[in-house]
């Protein structure tokens, strides 16, 4: 078998055409949304006076089938924001050293093309905790750094970066730390 080089801006759409205003009911995960990473992203200036930073990593986290990837392109939407969206399957590989890469260009495809929401679905699977180093293969743990790196190397960027899961247990604490909003999204 071949391996298939996937382009990195594949995963790459212009801004989504739905809105909040598409997604029904989730009424206090919308508003969350609005006070938290909307209204500091419209009005920086007023943020930055008052030293509130602007929010480049937001990590939503519940049950599968609540609709986190369905409201995350609804905030892309609402932003005006291109999306780029992965799947930790996107990224990972069996080569050493490929996922790392894989993370590193979907970052570039965000930063290439801002204003950006770069979505990474089943985060769980790309930032896992580092612990129990003996059973992370060379590649997982250099996928994890190099996500470190990209979200670090974010900041001041017009790159808002969300992480979904149903795990939030299993993400490693340095990268749980990376994203400045942790959400809920209840079961509708």
């Amino acid at each position: 078998s071949t391996e298939t080089e996937t382009d990195p801006s594949t995963f790459l759409s212009d801004p989504p055409e739905q809105s909040f205003s598409d997604v029904g009911g989730m009424t206090d995960l919308k508003e969350t949304l609005k006070d938290q990473i909307i209204d500091p992203l419209e009005r920086p200036d007023l943020y930055a006076e008052y030293d509130l930073g602007v929010v480049n990593g937001v990590l939503l986290h519940g049950p599968p089938g609540t609709g986190k990837t369905y409201i995350t392109k609804g905030l892309a939407g609402e932003l005006g924001y291109n999306f780029v969206e992965a799947q930790a399957s996107d990224i990972t590989s069996s080569l050493v050293g490929e996922a790392a890469d894989n993370m590193a260009e979907l970052f570039t495809v965000a930063r290439n093309n801002q204003p950006c929401l770069l979505f990474l679905d089943e985060i769980d699977a790309i930032a896992a905790e580092r612990e129990g180093g003996a059973n992370k293969s060379i590649s997982e743990k250099q996928m994890i750094t190099q996500f470190l790196t990209e979200m670090s190397e974010t900041k001041g960027e017009d790159v808002v970066v969300v992480g979904a899961t149903n795990l939030p247990d299993e993400i490693d604490g340095a990268a749980w730390r990376r994203f400045d909003e942790r959400i809920e999204v209840p079961p509708p």
